[in-house]
């Protein structure tokens, strides 16, 4: 789009921009049953129809679709979603991992240091910088303290871990391996780092001679890789960044900067979206994607056919989870609606 037409278009978005901040929180109430009253300074995660707000002055845990609070604003220092239902919280120090539902403390106040996301009943959790995964329910130690450096994040039975690099200080090895037998999925050594892992997919990176030898931070290849198969699924160096959006989706970056992106059919490795054509590319549900235009505007598309679901420009910000729900952000705050409202 030209400098002209874009000019154009914005005086229309103005417009529609001041109906949203004053029009559209009213009608939130009637909105595809999403009921949540008031606007909230920023949103943490959503969950299971239950989201972490801050509401300005504290954090809390509502119910999306009536706006009711599940845990009060106020009650802990800071909260946030640990999976399965559960909430890590903060009071001064001290962290415990909370049932949201009932409110009990699964694993009490001032035992651990931190927790990673809750996975089939197994949480890591670390204590002087060591960490350890332990079953919930028993407390029993499934992998012990001292035996890796990092443990995390889990799926399907495996859990990514780092032991220490020897001869570097800040550095180590990455690893994905079986969790009941310590079989090495992804072997330690492969890769200099395994950024993220989900969907069982591991977004890896190597750096090669240079990081070894020099002991200096630069940036290696990075690509994708189906830990189940072992199918390098986007190879090493094609793409600058990755970031996996879902089991057959991926954003891609045409450079280490990120200065252009574009979105790619893991399963096949097409370019669905080529470089350029968007700014970026966010939350993914059914066949939507959040996307910003080359001049930072916000919306939503159909993927197949790049239709506008959402219409750019509205709302200054857009995050979009499963089953439809969307935060919106206008001016003053966040709050939420379903995209079924722009599907009818």
């Amino acid at each position: 789009m030209d400098k002209a037409k874009h000019k154009k278009r914005s005086i229309l978005l103005v417009a529609m921009r001041i109906i949203a901040v004053f029009a559209i929180p009213l009608l939130l109430c009637s909105c595809n049953e999403i009921h949540t009253p008031s606007t909230f300074q920023s949103i943490s995660s959503v969950f299971d129809g239950m989201a972490v707000v801050h509401n300005g002055e504290h954090w809390g845990v509502i119910d999306i679709v009536s706006g009711d609070e599940i845990i009060p604003f106020g009650k802990y220092g800071h909260v946030r979603s640990a999976g399965d239902g559960m909430i890590v919280a903060e009071i001064g120090y001290d962290l415990a991992l909370i049932d949201v539902v009932s409110g009990d403390e699964i694993i009490p106040f001032g035992i651990f240091d931190g927790f990673s996301r809750v996975y089939d009943g197994m949480v890591a959790v670390s204590l002087d910088r060591h960490w350890a995964l332990i079953d919930i329910a028993s407390g029993h130690h499934i992998i012990p303290f001292g035996e890796f450096r990092n443990i995390g994040p889990a799926y399907n039975g495996m859990v990514l871990v780092n032991i220490e690099r020897e001869g570097f200080r800040w550095s180590t090895y990455p690893a994905i391996i079986d969790i009941e037998t310590r079989e090495e999925i992804i072997p330690f050594g492969i890769y200099d780092a395994i950024w993220s892992f989900s969907h069982g997919i591991a977004y890896v990176e190597y750096r090669g001679e240079k990081f070894q030898t020099d002991n200096i931070q630069i940036t290696g290849d990075v690509g994708a890789v189906d830990v189940i198969t072992g199918r390098e699924l986007i190879p090493l160096g094609e793409y600058g960044r990755i970031n996996i959006l879902s089991y057959n989706l991926a954003a891609v970056a045409s450079d280490w900067r990120g200065r252009f992106w574009g979105l790619v059919e893991l399963s096949s490795g097409r370019m669905l979206i080529p470089f350029g054509e968007y700014g970026g590319f966010f939350g993914y549900s059914d066949g939507m994607i959040v996307v910003t235009t080359n001049y930072g505007e916000h919306g939503i598309i159909n993927i197949a056919d790049r239709n506008e679901i959402v219409p750019f420009g509205i709302y200054d910000r857009i995050m979009l989870f499963h089953d439809g729900v969307m935060a919106i952000y206008q001016g003053y705050g966040w709050w939420f609606q379903h995209i079924s409202k722009y599907l009818e």
